[in-house]
C-alpha cells in the first residue's frame, strides 16, 4: 500500500507543471506574510496545480512556524 501511494505521489509531481506549482509557492509564502491577505484564493490554485497539502503546510511552516502544544496541569 506505502509504495503504491510512494508511486501515485511521484507520478502525479512528474506530470504537473512545476513551474507554475512554485509561482504559486512563492505568492502563498508573499501573501501569508501580510496579516490581511486571504490565502485561501491562491491555496485553491496551488491544489488544482496538483501541490501537495504536505508541500503547502511545509512553505506555511516556514512563515508562520508550527504550533506546540504546551500542556497546562
Amino acid at each position: 500500500m506505502e509504495a503504491r501511494q510512494i508511486g501515485r505521489l511521484k507520478d502525479v509531481r512528474r506530470r504537473r507543471d512545476q513551474a507554475l506549482v512554485d509561482r504559486l509557492m512563492d505568492r502563498l509564502e508573499r501573501e501569508a506574510r501580510e496579516p490581511a491577505t486571504n490565502i485561501m484564493p491562491v491555496t485553491i490554485e496551488l491544489v488544482k496545480a496538483r501541490a501537495t497539502l504536505g508541500e503547502i503546510v511545509a512553505r506555511l511552516r516556514t512563515v508562520w512556524g508550527a504550533y506546540i502544544e504546551r500542556p497546562v496541569f
